[in-house]
């Protein structure tokens, strides 16, 4: 009996060791988590929203309102730009798609790692008035971009002019507004 009593207070001993080391092993890698979030300046949690002025522009399409309340125009056109169906162009491409006061923002996502984020680049379509009508301006978000989504962005915005040129492409996503003519369309694949 002194034996097993014996041996049951070892076992106990080393059980409060171990339960000790486990906490301390935590702590350290809570520690050296932290120390790598620092390291990352990557990860979803550290990125600051930023200006897309230094951005480059994929995508200027100049068009004009006829007839009609521009206020009204401008608003369709918007819910238009909304309302394509980006992950149709894009079927295996994971997106991420956040409407905006006056377009779409349109995220390309991956797997999370330690040492990238979610984020891998991705679009932004905006409308900006302009001095004889508006541009639907289209620049690359390149926030936690590692490797160029080129061929990505070309099928997004060759697809996006189809149907807003072509009367076929109103089947898609909705007819852009009645009154919206395109005077000029640059992209970069021009």
């Amino acid at each position: 009996m002194k034996v097993f009593t014996l041996l049951s207070n070892i076992f106990a001993f080393f059980l409060c060791l171990s339960s000790a080391f486990q906490a301390r092993r935590s702590s350290s890698q809570e520690s050296q988590l932290g120390r790598d979030r620092l390291l990352y300046s990557s990860r979803d949690d550290d990125v600051s929203p930023r200006s897309l002025d230094n951005e480059e522009t994929l995508m200027n399409v100049h068009v004009t309102i006829t007839d009609g309340e521009k206020e009204t125009a401008t608003a369709k056109l918007a819910k238009y730009l909304q309302s394509f169906p980006f992950a149709a162009v894009l079927p295996v491409q994971p997106l991420q798609y956040l409407p905006t006061e006056n377009g779409v923002e349109v995220k390309f996502l991956r797997k999370k790692t330690n040492e990238k984020g979610s984020v891998d680049g991705g679009m932004v379509f905006m409308i900006k008035e302009d001095r004889d009508g508006y541009d639907i301006v289209c620049k690359r978000n390149s926030e936690g971009q590692t490797v160029s989504k080129m061929f990505s962005e070309k099928l997004v915005i060759m697809s996006l002019l189809k149907h807003i040129t072509e009367e076929d492409g109103a089947t898609l996503a909705g007819a852009p507004p009645a009154n919206v003519f395109v005077e000029s369309i640059f992209h970069k694949w021009l």
